[in-house]
C-alpha cells in the first residue's frame, strides 16, 4: 500500500512541489517512513552548506513535517473546516531555542513561504493563514521573504557559521529588508554584499 506522506516527502525534496492523495491525518508508518526519508535527503543537502550544520532534533523535524503535511492538505481539501484545523494541529510545536531545533524545521519549512503564498491568494481571514504566519514568527530562518511579520527572534540563528550563512543568503536572494531590523543581521548582510553592491537592489543592505 502507497504510503501518502512518503510520497509527499519525495515529490516535495525532488521537485518542490506537493502532490496529495488524500485528506486523512498521517499514520505512526506514515510518519516513521517519511522520517526516514526526509533524513536521507538531509545527508545530501548538508554536503552544500557552509560551516558545519547542526545535528537533526528528529521531534523537531517530526513536528515539522506532520505539521507542514497537514497545512498543505487544509489548503487543497478545503472542506476540513476550522474543527479538524483545530485538532490537527494542538500538538505544541517544539522550543525554538536551539539551533538544532530551527535547522531541522527549516529542512521542511523552508517550503513554507511557497505555502503562505498560496493561502494568501485567498481570504485573508482564513484560520490556515493565521496558524502559518504564527510559525512564520516562531521560525525566522524558514520565512525569509514573507513580508507583515512581527520582528523574528533570531538568537539561535546567531549561535553558528552555517544557519547565519543560510539566513543572510535568503535574505539576500529573496531582498527582505523586513529582516534588517536586527543590528548584527544588517551588519552580516553589509559584510556579504562586500564589494558587490549591485548585487542587491535595495540601499539598506549596503548601509550598517
Amino acid at each position: 500500500m502507497t504510503n501518502p506522506l512518503l510520497t509527499f516527502v519525495e515529490e516535495l525534496f525532488v521537485t518542490g512541489r506537493v502532490r496529495l492523495s488524500t485528506d486523512e491525518p498521517p499514520t505512526e508508518d506514515d510518519i516513521a517512513d517519511g522520517l526516514t526519508r526526509v533524513v536521507e535527503f538531509e545527508q545530501s543537502l548538508r554536503l552544500d552548506l557552509p560551516g558545519s550544520p547542526p545535528d537533526v532534533d528528529e521531534g523537531a523535524l517530526r513536528w515539522a513535517l506532520v505539521t507542514f503535511y497537514q497545512a498543505c492538505q487544509f489548503q487543497v481539501y478545503r472542506h476540513l473546516g476550522t474543527t479538524k484545523l483545530a485538532e490537527r494541529f494542538a500538538d505544541d510545536p517544539p522550543r525554538g531555542a536551539t539551533a538544532e531545533a530551527h535547522y531541522s524545521v527549516d529542512l521542511v519549512f523552508r517550503f513554507l513561504p511557497d505555502l503562505v503564498k498560496l493561502a494568501r491568494s485567498g481570504s485573508p481571514e482564513d484560520p490556515l493563514l493565521a496558524a502559518l504566519t504564527g510559525w512564520c514568527e516562531q521560525w525566522p530562518l524558514s520565512s525569509v521573504g514573507v513580508s507583515d511579520l512581527n520582528p523574528p527572534h533570531c538568537e539561535p540563528i546567531l549561535t553558528g557559521e552555517c544557519l547565519l550563512r543560510l539566513y543572510v543568503d535568503r535574505i539576500l536572494r529573496t531582498q527582505d529588508t523586513s529582516r534588517l531590523s536586527d543590528q548584527r543581521i544588517r551588519n552580516e548582510v553589509s559584510r556579504a554584499v562586500g564589494a558587490f553592491p549591485e548585487l542587491v537592489s535595495a540601499p539598506e543592505f549596503t548601509s550598517s
